[in-house]
């Protein structure tokens, strides 16, 4: 059954419940709105608002007129201190994809996040990308990080919409790769006439990886890149 809820308070001459404005009644920045699947109170306080508890009363009738008012309290509180949830960045390697979260507590919403002047840069190609609104995690990411191996050392600062701010130092270490080996250590025999199949793994440096075929040349005793070693 449809269902409309209203703010009301108690009339001193009448003795009666009348509709008044929600907004009067409840915290600031707050109001009872009716949407598609029922109603909400919802908003966002400002956040120079004042704290305290804020009381009112609330009348729900449903589509044949039957009524009834129920009494509620908001509390609008102090937010909780703005800290930095993330003790450090992990490493990275040269060369390959890197991206890392960087996440806040407390404070207001939204929050700005700026890496302050008189530290390093960020590493080559990598870039801070602050919250979307109304969430508390940042990141770290970009590609490719580096052609070698570097340590940046940056301070960051994250202001929440209070003009709270926190800093924190943090360094981003970022490795030369380890050296390529070829994990493929034998391939199988093929019956002639037959398919054959086989994948060819490689782990270290940086992928994606390239296979090319080499021979021996013995008049030049060198390896030699050529096309038609393999049947």
């Amino acid at each position: 059954l449809p269902i409309s809820w209203t703010t009301v308070k108690l009339d001193d001459d009448s003795g009666q419940w009348k509709p008044v404005d929600p907004t009067t009644v409840l915290p600031p920045g707050l109001d009872l709105v009716k949407l598609e699947g029922g109603s909400y109170i919802l908003g966002r306080p400002p956040a120079d608002s004042d704290e305290g508890t804020y009381s009112f009363t609330l009348m729900v009738e449903d589509s044949i007129g039957l009524e009834t008012r129920g009494a509620f309290e908001i509390t609008l509180a102090e937010p909780a201190p703005l800290v930095m949830v993330t003790p450090s960045l992990p490493g990275g390697v040269a060369g390959m994809q890197y991206s890392a979260n960087i996440e806040v507590a407390g404070g207001v919403p939204d929050f700005i996040f700026e890496i302050l002047e008189g530290g390093d840069p960020l590493p080559p190609e990598l870039a801070l990308t602050g919250p979307e609104p109304g969430k508390s995690v940042g990141k770290i990411s970009g590609f490719p990080i580096s052609e070698e191996a570097t340590s940046s050392t940056f301070t960051l600062r994250v202001t929440d919409r209070r003009g709270d701010s926190i800093d924190k130092q943090f360094t981003l270490n970022v490795a030369d790769p380890e050296p390529v080996v070829v994990s493929t250590t034998e391939l199988p025999s093929v019956a002639r006439g037959g398919y054959y199949y086989r994948t060819l793994m490689a782990e270290g440096g940086v992928s994606p990886y390239t296979f090319e075929t080499y021979g021996w040349n013995s008049d030049s005793g060198k390896w030699e890149q050529k096309d038609n070693v393999v049947p």
